[in-house]
């Protein structure tokens, strides 16, 4: 139960949905400036 509730306080899933957009965005941008 304790592992349960550690994990759910992680707020990991969360930054991952807000920071992965926008890396994909910067590899995109850099690779049509670069192309």
């Amino acid at each position: 139960a304790n592992d349960e509730r550690y994990f759910q306080n992680q707020p990991w899933e969360a930054e991952a949905n807000e920071v992965l957009p926008l890396l994909i965005k910067k590899i995109n941008g850099f690779y049509k400036n670069h192309a």
